[in-house]
């Protein structure tokens, strides 16, 4: 558990800070951002086990950046 990589991707940076302090204290990494592109850039940045992914945001909503994501062949 102590080296899952977790990112987090919602525009709540509300949700984002609550979530990441949480799993943090439970031996999580986790790498929060507020928007699609931002987790394209982190994806291609280093690998992760789990995203944890809103599906309604402004500009790129998730489904857009699942599609991105699956196209980076990680």
């Amino acid at each position: 558990m102590e080296n899952t990589r977790i990112l987090l991707v919602d525009d709540e940076t509300d949700f984002t800070d609550t979530m990441s302090q949480l799993l943090q204290t439970r031996g999580y990494r986790v790498t929060a951002v507020n928007g699609g592109e931002s987790a394209i850039k982190a994806l291609g940045q280093g690998r992760y086990d789990v995203m944890v992914l809103d599906l309604k945001m402004p500009g790129m909503d998730g489904m857009a950046t699942l599609k991105e994501a699956k196209k980076l062949e990680l």
